[in-house]
């Protein structure tokens, strides 16, 4: 077990490479001010007046090394090995209430397939957030309070069966589902709160992109909205 190397007592933004504009990582770092970057999503970065506490990753991608060696000394982190993501050589390192990441969803689909398997492996509170959806894997009951007409999509990776499935248009209570089979996409809040759970981890859940909070929220995530 890799042992972690930053700890921090709020939620921490982890930036990645894919599409990220400059309103999705504000709104993320209204929530989880703490900013670490994963690898090439340090490139975000150039012309901002953003410094992250930490950049993570093989460091392959990033632009302006030599500039963020001086700024950040040893919190330019360089992890060599190829077995994973940068994305889970983040999560790998920290250890935060919550994480939001930023810039996983909506460029190169393996590259969001990826991001969305690592929330499957990690109970911690997670949301990827992209250009369309937010996103998130349950390690528990989901408690969700959207506006009615809202979408609740559900996508299985790995089996599962739903457990519950109140406020929602369709019935998933009971429900088997699995990639290549059975799935939930495109369901809706017919009625507030929205509850539902799995009987494992395996299902990834899509709000629309801007319904951080509500993510959050559904998995117990404490944190301080902005004023």
């Amino acid at each position: 077990m890799t042992k972690k190397i930053l700890t921090y007592s709020r939620g921490v933004t982890l930036l990645g490479g894919g599409p990220a504009t400059v309103d999705m990582i504000s709104a993320a770092i209204s929530l989880a001010p703490n900013l670490v970057c994963a690898d090439g999503g340090a490139n975000h970065l150039d012309g901002t007046e953003l410094i992250p506490s930490a950049i993570i990753g093989d460091l392959d991608s990033v632009n302006d090394f030599a500039g963020w060696q001086r700024r950040l000394g040893s919190r330019l982190i360089k992890v060599e090995e190829q077995e994973s993501t940068d994305f889970e050589k983040c999560l790998k390192r920290l250890d935060a209430p919550f994480f939001i990441g930023v810039g996983f969803l909506g460029g190169r689909q393996d590259h969001g397939l990826a991001a969305m398997h690592t929330l499957i492996g990690d109970a911690r509170p997670i949301v990827l957030v992209g250009p369309d959806d937010v996103a998130f894997a349950p390690h528990r009951e989901v408690r969700l309070s959207l506006p009615i007409g809202d979408r609740v999509s559900i996508f299985p990776l790995s089996n599962v069966k739903a457990v519950g499935g109140i406020g929602l248009k369709w019935p998933v209570d009971g429900l088997k589902m699995q990639a290549g089979d059975q799935i939930g996409t495109s369901n809706e809040a017919v009625s507030t709160p929205q509850l539902f759970s799995f009987d494992r981890a395996g299902a990834i859940v899509f709000l629309d992109p801007d319904r951080l909070a509500e993510a959050l929220q559904a998995q117990g995530a404490l944190f301080q909205p902005a004023i």
